[in-house]
């Protein structure tokens, strides 16, 4: 495992996955050691056969109290999905979020 300090967390899944799966392997991911250095989470969207809706998708962030603090964005084009935006592992990132504004700058 990585460290995750100061780091920014591109999380996505395929279409073998479901809400629960997504919510169990997110729990456990913020279980990790040094989860409490992670600076935002952006979460790639969901392929339709997945099921994922907004409101569990928040049902699953608001039940993550360790995710409380963080800046999350979601419903992005990377991962499985298409269009795709390729992400460079281990890349430089700034985050600024809120409810009405995101801004996000890859190096």
């Amino acid at each position: 495992m990585p460290g995750l300090d100061g780091s920014v967390l591109f999380l996505e899944d395929d279409y073998l996955s479901f809400p629960e799966n997504f919510d169990r392997q997110l729990t456990s991911l913020s279980h990790q050691p040094g989860f409490e250095g992670v600076r935002g989470v952006l979460i790639g969207r969901f392929q339709a056969e997945v099921g994922m809706t907004r409101s569990k998708l928040q049902h699953i962030i608001d039940s993550n109290r360790r995710l409380a603090e963080l800046p999350i964005i979601a419903n992005l084009d990377f991962g499985h999905s298409d269009p795709i935006l390729t992400i460079p592992l281990g890349g430089q990132a700034w985050l600024a979020a809120s409810p009405e504004f995101c801004m996000l700058e890859i190096e």
